[in-house]
C-alpha cells in the first residue's frame, strides 16, 4: 500500500545565494519577498561541485532560507555536497523552512521565487522579512522532493493556517480542472484575506477569522472540519498549520472518518511557544538559533551515539590510544578486532567528536570505511578514560547491561505482558542475572560501593544494642553486614541470599566470626528468626504483589517480643517536590526489569498499610534521600494510625530514647 495518493518525485538538493528583487505586501499581515537573481540557474559552487537549476514542481515544496546569527556579520550556510548538502557543526547555524508560493522559470532572465511571510511575532524570518530590500543576499537550500495532486482521490478536504496559506494559494492556482475540494484558511482577521485567490470549479473556499486571537489558540479549523459536508466518495485531507492544534485533527480523520494513512497528510509548520526579545536586537528571539522540539525530539529519540560509545569503551578504546593518534589498524591490533569494524566505529565517533580525526580519509572505491586517517581522543573522547566513566559504560558490566535490557523490555512491560526479557534473553531478568556470574559481580559490586557510603550512617540509626540478632537481605547485604557487625561487638548478622550471591559475598568479604549466611527465599517466613530484620533496597526491585509477601515473610521471620522484632526497610523514595529526570530514568529501568521500581514515601506507606499483621512504627531520614522505616509485626495501636512519637533507637515507645525520630508517623 502507498504512503500517500500522493505521488513524490526527489531531486538532488542545492545550494545557492539568491537576491531580493521585490518587496510587496500581500495583506497587513503577509509580506511577499520575490527572490532571483543568477544563482537560480545551474552553475558551479566555490567548492567546484555542480548546482543545479532550482527547481519547484509541487505546491508545498519546502526549501530552507538561512539567516545571519546575532554573532555573525553574514549568515552560515551548508556546501553544496554531490546531490546533497554538507551541514556546518556550528551552533550559531540559524535556518528556517518556507514553502514556495510561486515558481516562474520563464520570468526575467533567472526565473523568479515568490516567497510568503507572516509578518506577525517574533522570529529570525519575521524580522529578515521585515527589513528585507531588493539587492539583499540570502542563502537558500532546496527544494529536495516535490508531490503531486492526490491521486485517486474523488475530493480533497484542504485546512490550514496563515503559515500554510502560500502553499494553499499555489494549489488553488494550480488545481486539477474538474477535482472537487473543501477548503479552509484560518486567517488572524478579516483584513488578512486575500480575495484575489482564484476558486476553481468544484471548490468550496471558506475563510475563517480569529478576530484578533493569538495563532494557535483556537479550534477554529477544527470545528470547520469536523462540521463540513463529508462528501461521497474517496476523500483525501491535507492540513497544516500549529502543530499541537492539528493532533486533535489528525485523530478525528482517522478514528472517526476512519481515513487510511495514505489518504492522511497532517503537517505541523510551526509551534506555539514562548519567545524573549533579545537584549541586543528586540525584533529578534533571545536564542534565535534555539533547538526546536523537533530537533529536540531528534536527540533524545537517538540510540546508536550511546550504544557506539558503550561499546568503545567496552573494548578498551580509550585506553588502547595511549595519549597518541593512531590508526584503525594500529587500535585493531592493540585491541585484537578485525580493522574494517573498528574502522567504521571511529569514523562515526569522529562525527560524534568523540575523537579528533587527523589526515584526509581514503574514499577509494571498494574502501566503504576509513583505514588511513589516524585519530585521538577529543576533549569529549578523553572523559572516557576516567574509571567511573568506564565502569558505568561498560556493555559487560551490569549497569550499561541493565540499561540496554530495560530499554529491549519496556515495551512488554508497559504493555503489562512482561515478557520482553525472556524475548531477547530467554530467561527473566532475576534468572539471567544469575546465570551470569560476571554480570551478578558487577551488580552486587555496584550496590556495595554505593552502601559503603551510608553503611555507617545505617548502623548508627539501628538500636544494636537491643537487636542481638539481625538478617540483611538485598544487593548490597553483604556490605552492611560487616558494617552492622563492626559496629557492635555482640551483635551477630545473618546474610541472606541465593546461592549464587552467597558465593560472591564469600569472593567479596573475609570471614567474619560474627557474620554468617543463610540460603533463603524471602517471599517466606526464614527457617531461623532474628530480632530485626533489615530489607535494604529489595523493595524497588520488586512489584507490588511480590513486595507484599516480602513483607509478609519478613515479618513472619521477626521474634515476636516487646523490645525486639522489628522488620527495617531502607529505600530511596522519590521525592515529589525535588525530582529529575535521571530519578525517573532509574525508576523506569527498575520497572521494566522487574516490575518494581522507585516509590515515593506515601506510596511505600501505603504499601505498609496493605500487609496483615504488620505496621509502620517510625522512619528516619539517612543518608542522601533514603529513609529507614520500622515496621513491626501486630496490630500495633492502628496499623492507620501508629504510635507517635517512637524512635529509632527507642523500639518500646517508653520515651527513654536520647535520641527522638526525625519524623512521626501520623
Amino acid at each position: 500500500m502507498a504512503q500517500s495518493l500522493r505521488h513524490t518525485e526527489i531531486f538532488p538538493i542545492t545550494v545557492r545565494e539568491v537576491e531580493v528583487l521585490r518587496v510587496t505586501d500581500v495583506t497587513p499581515g503577509m509580506r511577499r519577498i520575490t527572490l532571483g537573481g543568477p544563482g537560480m540557474k545551474a552553475h558551479t559552487a566555490p567548492n567546484g561541485l555542480p548546482v543545479n537549476a532550482f527547481r519547484s514542481d509541487g505546491f508545498d515544496d519546502e526549501f530552507k532560507l538561512f539567516f545571519t546569527h546575532p554573532s555573525r556579520e553574514t549568515p552560515l550556510f551548508p556546501e553544496q555536497g554531490e546531490g546533497r548538502v554538507i551541514w556546518p557543526r556550528d551552533e550559531h547555524l540559524v535556518f528556517r523552512t518556507y514553502t514556495a508560493r510561486r515558481w516562474d522559470p520563464a520570468v526575467g532572465e533567472h526565473g523568479e521565487l515568490h516567497v510568503d511571510f507572516v509578518v506577525h511575532g517574533l522570529g529570525a524570518a519575521t524580522t529578515w522579512a521585515r527589513r528585507a530590500q531588493p539587492g539583499d543576499v540570502i542563502p537558500i537550500a532546496g527544494p529536495k522532493s516535490s508531490s503531486t495532486h492526490p491521486q485517486g482521490a474523488d475530493w480533497t478536504l484542504v485546512a490550514g493556517d496563515e503559515t500554510a496559506l502560500p502553499a494553499i494559494g499555489r494549489w488553488l492556482e494550480e488545481w486539477p480542472a474538474g477535482a472537487r475540494g473543501q477548503v479552509f484558511i484560518e486567517v488572524a482577521e478579516d483584513s488578512h484575506r486575500q480575495p484575489e485567490l482564484p476558486v476553481p470549479d468544484g471548490v468550496e473556499l471558506t475563510w475563517l477569522s480569529r478576530d484578533g486571537a493569538e495563532p494557535g489558540t483556537t479550534t477554529l479549523l477544527q470545528d470547520a472540519i469536523v462540521a463540513a459536508d463529508w462528501w461521497e466518495g474517496t476523500p483525501f485531507a491535507w492540513v497544516a498549520g500549529e502543530a499541537l492544534t492539528l493532533a486533535p485533527i489528525r485523530r478525528w480523520l482517522k478514528r472517526e472518518r476512519g481515513l487510511d494513512r495514505e489518504q492522511v497528510e497532517v503537517t505541523g509548520y510551526w509551534r506555539r511557544q514562548a519567545v524573549a526579545a533579545s537584549s541586543e536586537d528586540p525584533e529578534l528571539p533571545e536564542d534565535s538559533d534555539a533547538e526546536s522540539a523537533a530537533e529536540r525530539l531528534h536527540e533524545l529519540a537517538e540510540i546508536v551515539p550511546g550504544f557506539a560509545i558503550r561499546t568503545a569503551v567496552t573494548l578498551g578504546l580509550a585506553e588502547a590510544f595511549d595519549g597518541a593518534a593512531k590508526s584503525p589498524a594500529e587500535l585493531a591490533s592493540a585491541l585484537g578486532v578485525p580493522e574494517d569494524g573498528l574502522a567504521r566505529l571511529l569514523r562515526y565517533l569522529a562525527a560524534l567528536e568523540v575523537l579528533e580525526a587527523e589526515g584526509t580519509p581514503d574514499r577509494h572505491e571498494g574502501m566503504p570505511a576509513d583505514t588511513t586517517t589516524r585519530y585521538r581522543l577529543g576533549a569529549v573522547g578523553q572523559i572516557l578514560e576516567e574509571e567511573h566513566v568506564q565502569q558505568e559504560l561498560d556493555l559487560d558490566g551490569y549497569h550499561a547491561y541493565a540499561e540496554v535490557a530495560a530499554c529491549l523490555s519496556l515495551l512488554d512491560a508497559v504493555r503489562g505482558t512482561g515478557e520482553g526479557h525472556v524475548r531477547h534473553y530467554g530467561a527473566t531478568h532475576r534468572e539471567y542475572v544469575e546465570q551470569t556470574p560476571a554480570l551478578q559481580a558487577s551488580r552486587i559490586a555496584d550496590a556495595e560501593e554505593f552502601a559503603g557510603y551510608i553503611a555507617a550512617t545505617l548502623a548508627g540509626a539501628l538500636p544494636l544494642a537491643q537487636l542481638p540478632t539481625v538478617a540483611v537481605a538485598g544487593p548490597a547485604a553483604g556490605e552492611l553486614a560487616h558494617t552492622l557487625a563492626g559496629a557492635d561487638p555482640a551483635v551477630r548478622v545473618t546474610v541472606l541470599g541465593t546461592p549464587d550471591e552467597l558465593e560472591q559475598y564469600a569472593v567479596n568479604h573475609p570471614a567474619h566470626e560474627r557474620v554468617g549466611t543463610a540460603v533463603a527465599s524471602l517471599f517466606e517466613p526464614l527457617a531461623e528468626r532474628y530480632s530485626a530484620v533489615l530489607l535494604a533496597g529489595v523493595l524497588r526491585n520488586s512489584g507490588d504483589a511480590d513486595a507484599r509477601h516480602i513483607l509478609a515473610g519478613a515479618a513472619g521471620s521477626v521474634r515476636q517480643e516487646p523490645e525486639t522484632g522489628t522488620v527495617y526497610v531502607f529505600e530511596r523514595p522519590l521525592d515529589p517536590a525535588d525530582i529529575d529526570e535521571h530519578d525517573l530514568e532509574h525508576d523506569l529501568i527498575d520497572y521494566a526489569l522487574t516490575g518494581g521500581g522507585a516509590r515515593t514515601d506515601d506510596e511505600l506507606r501505603g504499601l505498609f498499610a496493605e500487609v496483615s499483621g504488620l505496621h509502620l512504627a517510625g522512619t528516619r531520614m539517612v543518608g542522601w534521600g533514603g529513609s529507614l522505616y520500622l515496621l513491626r509485626p501486630g496490630p500495633g495501636a492502628s496499623d492507620e494510625n501508629p504510635p507517635i512519637g517512637v524512635s529509632l533507637s527507642d523500639p518500646a515507645g517508653d520515651g527513654t530514647a536520647p535520641e527522638a525520630l526525625d519524623r512521626d508517623v501520623s
